[in-house]
C-alpha cells in the first residue's frame, strides 16, 4: 500500500514528483495543469487518490489541487517522455472567458464555486485527422510554457494566445462542465504573479522590495497579501524552487551541485538542508534510476 505525503497544502508547488521508499510526494500549484498521456498509461495521485490515465487521455487539474505524476514506481514504467504537460495561468483562463465564453444566460446558472479538482478527457474516439490535430495543439501549448514573455514578438504572443484559447475551447466542447471551473477559480492571485517572477529566473535572489515594485505595490501591502494567500514568503519561494529541483532530480542526470546553483542556493549543504526540511528527504534519494 502506497503512502501519500503532502508537501504542505498552504504553499502551492507542482508539477512532477515521485516515489521514494514507497511514498508519493504530492505537490500543489498556483497554476492549472493539463497532463496528457502520449503512448502508454500513466499513474497519477490527486488529493491522495490514485488512478490511471490511459493512452491518449488527458487530465485537467485545477490550481491549488495537490497531485503527483508517478514516475519509475514499482507498478508502472512511466517515463517523463511519455507525458506532455501544459501549464495555464489564471490570466490565460480569464482571457479565454472574456473572449470566447460570454453566454451570459448560461453563466448566470453556474454555481459560484466548484469543489471538483480535475476533469478527465478521452481523445481515443476522435478520428485520425482530429487526433493528429489536437495532439499537435497539445504539443504546441506545452512548448509555449518553456518560452518567456520577453522572448516573444507581438505577433508570436497573439499566435500563442490563439493556440491556448483554441485548446481551452476544445476542452469545453468535449465537456461543458469544465467552464464552471474556468469561471469560478480564475482570479489571478498575488502569489501566482510572484511564482511567475521566480520561475523566470530561479537563480535570482529577490528582496521583498523588488517583488513589491514589480507588482506595483508597497512592501507592506505586498507582505499582507502574500501572508493571507500563502503565509511565509520565504517558504513559498523555497518550495517553488524545490518543485523545479524535484523535476530535475527525476528527469535529468544533473548533479545535485549543479541543480543547487541553478536554483540560486550558495551551497549544496544549504540546498540539501532546505530540501530535507520541507520534503523530509535528501536530494540524492530522488535521483532517477536509469
Amino acid at each position: 500500500m502506497c503512502k501519500i505525503k503532502g508537501a504542505g497544502n498552504e504553499i502551492p508547488i507542482g508539477y512532477i514528483s515521485s516515489e521514494v521508499r514507497n511514498r508519493h510526494i504530492e505537490t500543489i500549484s498556483p497554476f492549472f495543469y493539463f497532463i496528457y498521456s502520449i503512448e502508454r498509461d500513466i499513474h497519477i495521485t490527486i488529493k491522495g487518490h490514485k488512478f490511471s490515465c490511459k493512452k491518449k487521455q488527458g487530465v485537467f487539474i485545477n490550481k491549488s489541487t495537490p497531485f503527483s505524476i508517478l514516475l519509475n514506481c514499482k507498478e508502472c514504467n512511466t517515463q517523463s517522455s511519455d507525458i506532455i504537460a501544459i501549464r495555464f495561468t489564471s490570466k490565460d483562463i480569464i482571457e479565454h472567458n472574456f473572449l470566447f465564453d460570454r453566454e451570459f444566460s448560461r453563466l448566470k446558472e453556474m454555481p459560484l464555486a466548484i469543489s471538483r479538482g480535475f476533469f478527465i478527457f478521452d481523445f481515443n474516439l476522435l478520428d485520425n485527422i482530429e487526433l493528429t490535430s489536437i495532439s499537435w495543439i497539445i504539443e504546441q501549448c506545452s512548448l509555449q510554457c518553456l518560452k518567456t514573455v520577453t522572448s516573444e514578438s507581438e505577433s508570436e504572443k497573439i499566435y500563442s494566445k490563439v493556440k491556448v484559447s483554441f485548446f481551452l475551447s476544445y476542452l469545453m466542447h468535449m465537456n461543458d462542465d469544465i467552464s464552471c471551473l474556468f469561471h469560478s477559480v480564475s482570479l489571478e492571485l498575488t502569489s501566482e504573479k510572484v511564482a511567475l517572477l521566480i520561475m523566470s529566473d530561479y537563480s535570482k535572489s529577490w528582496t521583498i522590495e523588488e517583488l513589491a515594485n514589480n507588482l506595483l505595490m508597497s512592501p507592506s501591502l505586498f507582505k499582507k497579501k502574500m501572508y493571507n494567500e500563502v503565509g511565509s514568503i520565504t517558504t513559498f519561494i523555497n518550495k517553488l524552487k524545490l518543485t523545479e529541483a524535484l523535476r530535475r532530480l527525476r528527469t535529468t542526470n544533473e548533479s545535485v551541485s549543479k541543480i543547487a546553483t541553478f536554483l540560486g542556493y550558495n551551497s549544496v549543504s544549504y540546498f540539501s538542508k532546505v530540501f530535507k526540511k520541507h520534503l523530509d528527504l535528501h536530494p540524492t534519494d530522488l535521483r532517477l534510476k536509469r
